[in-house]
C-alpha cells in the first residue's frame, strides 16, 4: 500500500504551499472539544496578513501565532503577554496591575515563544 501526501493549501487564497509555511491556530469556540487545525498562509497571503495587521494598527490573536502576527507586533513595539499560568496570550505594550478576573497578574511570554518559527 503506497501513502499519498500532498502539501496543505492556503488558507485565504486556496494554492498549494509547504509544510513550513507561515502558519497559526485560531482560537475555538466553548464548543469545540478538540484545538482548529493550522491555517497555512501562501507567501503571497503572509505578506498580505502584515498589511492588513499594520491597517488596523494591531496584530491578529491567534491560539498559535503567525510570524504574521510577530512581524506587525515587532513593528508595532508590542510583546506577547499572558495572565500567570495561563497558556493563551495577547499582544500588549506594557503589564496591566492585577485586577478581580486576573488575580495573579500578567507575564512576559518567554522569548522562546515569542521568537517565530524561522
Amino acid at each position: 500500500m503506497s501513502r499519498w501526501y500532498t502539501n496543505p493549501r492556503c488558507s485565504d487564497c486556496g494554492l498549494f504551499t509547504s509544510w513550513d509555511a507561515d502558519s497559526y491556530v485560531p482560537f475555538g469556540g466553548a464548543e469545540d472539544t478538540e484545538p482548529d487545525d493550522p491555517r497555512y498562509l501562501c507567501p503571497k497571503c503572509h505578506e498580505q496578513e502584515i498589511a492588513d495587521g499594520m491597517e488596523r494598527g494591531r496584530p491578529w490573536d491567534h491560539w498559535v501565532k503567525s510570524d504574521a502576527d510577530r512581524e506587525v507586533a515587532r513593528r508595532l513595539g508590542l510583546r506577547e503577554a499572558r495572565p500567570k499560568g495561563c497558556a493563551w496570550s495577547v499582544w500588549m505594550k506594557e503589564l496591566p496591575p492585577p485586577n478581580d478576573i486576573y488575580r495573579s497578574g500578567w507575564e512576559w511570554a518567554s522569548p522562546a515563544s515569542s521568537g517565530g518559527k524561522r
